[in-house]
């Protein structure tokens, strides 16, 4: 079963942009909010993101997941 507050992290991740912004608005930090991006990537069982040194680029299955999360 997936924790719903991971997919309203990934929410907030979509809605402010960059995991800075949404750790600052969900009151968290960034590293903490990083690790429960991996933590939804390991409970869905894949990738939602390509990783570069200092940026996220979004997959399209994490627009998915965002926009069906969005729905309820």
């Amino acid at each position: 079963m997936i924790d719903i507050s991971l997919l309203n992290q990934l929410s907030a991740f979509a809605k402010y942009g960059t995991l800075s912004a949404a750790a600052e608005k969900l009151h968290t930090s960034q590293p903490a909010l990083t690790r429960s991006m991996k933590k939804l990537e390991s409970d869905l069982g894949v990738s939602l993101f390509i990783r570069s040194k200092n940026h996220l680029y979004w997959l399209l299955c994490s627009c998915a997941a965002v926009r069906s999360h969005s729905h309820y």
